[in-house]
């Protein structure tokens, strides 16, 4: 039987080449891949940075805050009750847990405290008739500013405001005290535990500024009389650039007035 064999002819330099064209793309590709991702980590890297910082800023804008806060209820109690500084101190304490129990911002508690130590003239009873505010508010629902105006009046003989937030204290004839022992403990018993929560990451945010509070100083201290400076500077370039800038709106108009109208009909 006769037998047929068959030779196959190949060039490979085609496919070879063809291997070193994919192979380059490939390269090509991963170097393009690795500019991008490098791009981008700068990209995160710098809003990171940015983020940062403005975080700190208002980290340091609250602790500013809190700090002036405290100055001005420390005036009152020393003006009012004649404190010294280590009851002030303690008032502070006083103040910063009650907040944290009772989900209530301290800059709402402060100025609260404040208008008490005015009108008792006792810094101690001044912070007895604010917790009573605190709970009555709770257990009533009425505003905390609107409850501690009625005590304080209540406290120096005028019970007609308190009456009529609490119509069953008239009728028994009660004063402040019977109020607290209703009241007493509604404030923390009722206490929202995302303001409690909210109250800690002030309280955090407040302690973080108050270290970045320095570095913010000194830094507006530096950039403070820079920023003076360039002002002008900026303010004479933008004068210089504005008739430019007319000049183009000017040019730009009648190509606008143009196509505006087909643009509608669409």
């Amino acid at each position: 039987m006769a037998s047929l064999n068959f030779k196959f002819v190949a060039n490979a330099a085609g496919l070879t080449k063809g291997i070193n064209d994919a192979k380059g793309n490939l390269t090509g590709f991963e170097s393009a891949t690795k500019t991008v991702s490098a791009n981008i980590g700068k990209a995160l890297g710098a809003i990171s940075f940015v983020a940062v910082v403005k975080g700190l800023t208002d980290a340091a804008k609250a602790a500013q805050e809190d700090q002036i806060a405290q100055e001005k209820l420390a005036l009152q109690l020393r003006t009012s009750t004649g404190a010294n500084d280590a009851q002030i101190a303690s008032v502070e304490k006083n103040i910063t847990a009650m907040s944290k129990q009772t989900g209530i911002a301290d800059d709402v508690l402060r100025p609260a405290l404040a208008n008490a130590a005015r009108a008792t003239g006792d810094m101690n009873r001044a912070q007895e008739l604010l917790t009573i505010g605190l709970d009555f508010a709770a257990a009533s629902g009425k505003p905390l500013e609107t409850v501690m105006s009625a005590l304080q009046k209540a406290e120096n003989g005028n019970t007609t405001a308190l009456y009529k937030l609490a119509p069953e204290l008239k009728n028994t004839k009660g004063g402040i005290d019977d109020l607290a022992k209703s009241v007493e403990g509604a404030a923390e018993a009722s206490a929202n535990p995302f303001a409690k929560f909210q109250v800690s990451l002030d309280e955090a945010k407040e302690t973080i500024g108050a270290a970045f509070l320095p570095v913010l100083q000194k830094l507006i201290d530096v950039l403070g009389p820079l920023v003076e400076k360039l002002a002008p500077i900026l303010a004479k370039l933008i004068a210089d650039l504005t008739p430019v800038f007319l000049t183009l709106v000017d040019a730009l108009l009648p190509l606008v007035e143009e196509l505006l109208p087909p643009l509608v009909e669409l």
